[in-house]
């Protein structure tokens, strides 16, 4: 009880801005142990604090939508490209096994014409929406790197790169279930390129994404 009043006349004191030899001098006047004194007069050393965690960004569902539809625009662009390149390896590497085994056939007589013209349709409407999302979200992120935490952009990455990867993975089965058929021709392997070019682009800049953003992090 001493020592709690000892030091509220000490905070009163220095609050009316008294010298610390001053209120040292009048306390061993009034009685007070000059050790005590100096003790509450000595600074006491107080121990870290810890800062408050930094606010957590909000962005607001504009960005959410803006990366549904840059995707959605990619999985159209890498289908309707895939189709052409398919369609291209079809007519270029003609397979006489593909009449009895279609699991290679990506054209079909008739339906090749009207499915070609509508995979060039989807790219021309596709593409221009995918560049201009594309860039107008890279720039986005070089202003606020904290959009690379976004939940729904990291859903969407690796949901495409597992989706990519089951692609590659399950024609890379089939190519080798046919060869092992005695069924594989240049044009089935032809089909598997295209395959991975296409599919393994997306997931190779897919997965170069993570890696930058596990660097940042």
């Amino acid at each position: 009880m001493a020592h709690q009043e000892l030091n509220l006349y000490i905070e009163s004191a220095r609050a009316q801005h008294v010298e610390d030899s001053v209120i040292r001098e009048q306390l061993v006047k009034a009685g007070w142990v000059a050790g005590e004194v100096d003790d509450a007069l000595t600074p006491k050393a107080q121990g870290p604090v810890n800062l408050p965690p930094p606010p957590v960004p909000q962005f607001g569902m504009w960005v959410t939508f803006q990366y549904a539809l840059l995707f959605i625009s990619l999985y159209v662009v890498a289908t309707s490209l895939g189709g052409i390149f398919h369609n291209w390896v079809d007519t270029t590497f003609v397979d006489k096994v593909a009449s009895t085994y279609d699991s290679y056939s990506y054209s079909s007589g008739s339906r090749d014409d009207w499915m070609l013209r509508l995979w060039i349709a989807s790219i021309i409407v596709s593409f221009p929406i995918f560049a201009v999302l594309f860039v107008l979200l890279k720039k986005q992120i070089s202003q606020k790197p904290a959009i690379k935490n976004l939940r729904a952009r990291k859903i969407l990455i690796y949901l495409t790169m597992v989706g990519t990867f089951i692609i590659m993975i399950g024609h890379l089965i089939m190519t080798l279930f046919g060869m092992l058929d005695g069924k594989a021709t240049g044009n089935s392997f032809a089909h598997l390129g295209v395959t991975f070019v296409v599919a393994g682009s997306i997931f190779g800049y897919l997965l170069n994404e993570v890696r930058e953003d596990r660097k940042a992090a």
